[in-house]
């Protein structure tokens, strides 16, 4: 944070118009750290940032995410892969589930890529293109935001 404080103040900029957010489970892994990343979220997002994945249209789309997890499970990918990717500490598939629960304004942003075959871990954008979302990495959200430092 200290190397780019103006990508960070981009962030905490976007999240304050309303244009970025995440999820309860994401602040839950945050917070469980305590580090630099933890204390920067408590003093510099709004409040709302993080959105509850206890609505009943998020919990419906987590349904098809565990589904879906569970009966791949013995093709294409390892016990515990699944495992991992079903913990409930773990935010993965529920981000999956919020962008799933309203896939024409949400899109997922995350720093994993598509890896085919890869049978040791469920990758996030690999999910996506099952359930057919849209994801991108922070640099693609940012050019798709036209944010210019």
């Amino acid at each position: 944070m200290d190397v780019f404080p103006i990508f960070w103040n981009k962030i905490s900029e976007l999240a304050h118009r309303g244009i970025l957010c995440s999820i309860d489970k994401v602040r839950d892994e945050l917070y469980r750290v305590k580090d630099d990343l933890t204390y920067w979220c408590c003093r510099e997002l709004p409040e709302d940032f993080f959105k509850s994945t206890y609505e009943g249209s998020i919990i419906s789309a987590y349904k098809n995410v565990f589904s879906w997890a569970v009966k791949t499970s013995d093709k294409d990918y390892t016990h515990s892969a699944v495992k991992d990717f079903l913990e409930p500490n773990n935010a993965d598939a529920f981000l999956i589930a919020y962008v799933l629960a309203d896939p024409r304004l949400r899109v997922l942003v995350t720093q994993e890529s598509f890896q085919e075959k890869c049978k040791n871990k469920i990758k996030i954008p690999n999910v996506c293109v099952v359930f057919n979302l849209r994801y991108m990495n922070t640099i693609e959200m940012l050019r798709s935001l036209s944010v210019v430092f």
